[in-house]
């Protein structure tokens, strides 16, 4: 009888802990900092592309409205799926233009979920799909 109960907080405490984790990695995940409602277009200068895991990160240096410089720091998809999508750690590079599609931060901070990139070629590099116009 008690093998049996303890058999039972095992399971109910295998439980919990699933369920935590599953909502922590969804909050993780849940673009609810971002400001999804209002899609911004950048130009900027590349400073810095860091290809890590979970996100890779784009730091742009864009003209803000009194044409003072400003750093922009904006999260990317990860590796793999980039990887999957055409990108590779060299894509992009200090010194690159490229004007920028993102998602603003709802708390007004310069950062933002990274959307799309255009090159001065032309060439459109997708970094995270829209729903709105389904990228």
């Amino acid at each position: 009888m008690i093998d049996m109960s303890l058999s039972h907080c095992i399971r109910a405490f295998l439980c919990f802990g699933l369920l935590v984790i599953g909502q922590s990695s969804q909050a993780h995940h849940a673009p609810y900092i971002y400001d999804t409602e209002n899609e911004r277009v950048v130009t900027g200068k590349v400073t810095a592309f860091d290809w890590v895991q979970p996100h890779t990160w784009v730091t742009l240096s864009v003209a803000n409205a009194n044409d003072a410089s400003e750093t922009l720091l904006l999260e990317g998809m990860n590796p793999l799926f980039l990887g999957r999508r055409g990108w590779t750690r060299y894509s992009l590079q200090p010194g690159d233009v490229i004007e920028v599609a993102f998602f603003p931060r709802r708390d007004g901070s310069p950062e933002g979920m990274f959307l799309h990139a255009i090159f001065p070629d032309g060439s459109r590099k997708v970094m995270a799909v829209n729903p709105a116009n389904s990228d």
